[in-house]
């Protein structure tokens, strides 16, 4: 039996969801997505515990150029090179 609880259709929801995708990357150069924000999250717990860990890996490094600007302080931000 059939229900119809008025939510949307899975169809119009994912257009509209792929139409958000593209023209966020058009408007703004960016991905929209909420994986980055876990990543970045982890990172700066990480980087608490162990800043010299995290100025070392790759991707911190790159995301740190974009994201925070420049340059690594005692209070153990990320380390631009």
């Amino acid at each position: 039996m059939r229900q119809n609880d008025g939510g949307w259709s899975p169809y119009l929801a994912g257009a509209l969801s792929g139409l958000v995708g593209v023209l966020s990357v058009w408007f703004t150069g960016h991905y929209f997505g909420a994986s980055t924000s876990f990543v970045r999250t982890a990172g700066m717990i990480e980087r608490l515990l162990s800043p010299d860990h995290v100025a070392r890996l790759e991707y911190f490094a790159k995301i740190a150029r974009a994201w925070i600007g420049s340059g690594c302080s005692s209070s153990g931000s990320f380390s631009v090179p």
